[in-house]
């Protein structure tokens, strides 16, 4: 899972074995996300950062990406685990 959400948040919610990325330096952090087998969660706070952060990822040739629809509010509300 990518965490894509202010560090202060990060730090107060985080979904287990997630790693943060700040949406700014995404493109710069890239490398971390492609080197990995597995397809990429995108989470933000509500799901609409998401969706750029994919497009960001695409152009730097990921391609297996999903979005987590209602971002980390949504999991939360469903009571899903964080650490």
């Amino acid at each position: 899972l990518s965490i894509l959400r202010q560090r202060l948040l990060c730090i107060r919610d985080s979904i287990t074995a997630s790693i943060n990325i700040p949406v700014k330096d995404l493109s710069r952090r890239s490398n971390e996300l492609s080197s990995t087998e597995k397809s990429i969660v995108l989470v933000c706070e509500t799901g609409s950062s998401s969706p750029n952060a994919g497009e960001t990822l695409l152009k730097e040739g990921i391609k297996d990406i999903k979005i987590l629809k209602g971002g980390i509010n949504e999991w939360k509300m469903q009571n899903l685990p964080l650490v």
